[in-house]
């Protein structure tokens, strides 16, 4: 049977209202963040127009709730409300195997380190090209993983967050060689099998511009399976975060055709404070700090077999932090378009935003 989101939302709501009246375990710990954001970019991110454009948007007012709700026991409900009302993660976690943890419900799918580390707390204001093309996002489903000395590991069962069909099998495996509060070294690679049983398929993707148009735009038909697969590497240092990662995806067409679709980036970003991000299970987390300045840049490209076109994005950014809770970045954005073979030139944008946790 598989559950509705508001069934889901119902189930991980009775589950955290039982932690507040158990005597034992009333942990109860509520979080939310507010992104506003600004674009302004020329007409070559735009499918038909002489002149450039702007656009305004409430980007995110996320709410979450989290709880230990018994021994070895938690769960989490997190709700984006900036269009409408969305349920973003909805699970349960079981911790109490020494091999492995479990979680049920709606979560990230373990593929990509970028797609891992949460939007609040990235250095450039969107995700690589590839990052939003290929890589699954949230899915309702039930995912192993545990840590052996160094090297973490993730396996699960999806069904897709956009049909009742589709299915897959995702793992990540990551490893750290070199691990400690000033030097971190990180080896990853994540795969997925997915099942798509006659689901239309279809990449429309923006040029790292969300408030502009969708210009990269795949042929449309109906998919029987599509494999992906990725490579990630991250080294930290001093305050310097060097990130890269690779990713591909073979899809399988209803008529036997196959369609290739592959990419990469390369971003950094160095803190002038020379602190860190945390790093934990193989993903990237947060950062505290305080009067402090980032600068970043990154390389991103996307390329799309069948259909001959291609996107190469340089970007470069600048964040101030005020404290933990409220950030500001800009990012300029040089975006060039080829499109089945024809070079469309390229485009220059700016976006803005202004970012509150509590």
């Amino acid at each position: 049977m598989i559950l509705t989101y508001k069934q889901l939302s119902g189930v991980a709501l009775s589950i955290i209202s039982f932690s507040s009246v158990a005597n034992d375990y009333p942990t109860l710990k509520f979080s939310g963040n507010i992104m506003l954001d600004y674009d302004s970019f020329d007409a070559n991110f735009l499918e038909a127009a002489n002149e450039g454009d702007s656009d305004t948007e409430i980007r995110r007012f996320r709410l979450g709730l989290e709880s230990d709700f018994y021994s070895d026991w938690s769960a989490k409900l997190s709700l984006d409300l900036s269009e409408g009302s969305e349920v973003k993660d909805a699970y349960i976690k079981y911790k109490g195997w020494d091999v492995a943890q479990l979680t049920i419900g709606k979560q990230k799918e373990p593929f990509g380190l970028e797609r891992q580390m949460s939007s609040k707390n990235s250095w450039l204001i969107e995700r690589a090209m590839i990052s939003d093309a290929i890589t699954p996002e949230r899915s309702l489903g039930i995912k192993a993983s545990g840590e052996i000395d160094a090297i973490n590991w993730q396996l699960g069962y999806f069904q897709d967050d956009n049909s009742e069909r589709s299915t897959s099998i995702t793992g990540r495996l990551t490893w750290a060689p070199w691990l400690d509060d000033d030097n971190v070294v990180h080896l990853g690679a994540s795969f997925s099998e997915r099942n798509l049983r006659g689901d239309n398929f279809r990449i429309n993707q923006d040029l790292e511009v969300n408030t502009a148009d969708s210009l990269i735009d795949g042929a449309k038909f109906n998919a029987n399976s599509s494999s992906l697969k990725g490579l990630e590497l991250l080294w930290q240092y001093g305050g310097v975060t060097n990130m890269a990662e690779w990713q591909q995806a073979t899809v399988q067409s209803s008529d036997g055709s196959e369609y290739v679709y592959q990419g990469g980036y390369y971003q950094m970003s160095y803190l002038l404070s020379g602190k860190n991000r945390k790093y934990k299970n193989g993903e990237l987390n947060g950062l505290k700090t305080k009067d402090d300045w980032e600068v970043s840049l990154r390389y991103s490209q996307l390329y799309l077999q069948a259909e001959n076109s291609e996107a190469k994005i340089f970007s470069v950014g600048l964040n101030y932090y005020f404290d933990k809770d409220l950030k500001l970045m800009a990012n300029y954005i040089n975006a060039e378009y080829v499109e089945e073979g024809i070079n469309l030139g390229s485009g220059n944008a700016v976006s803005i935003r202004a970012q509150y946790q509590f």
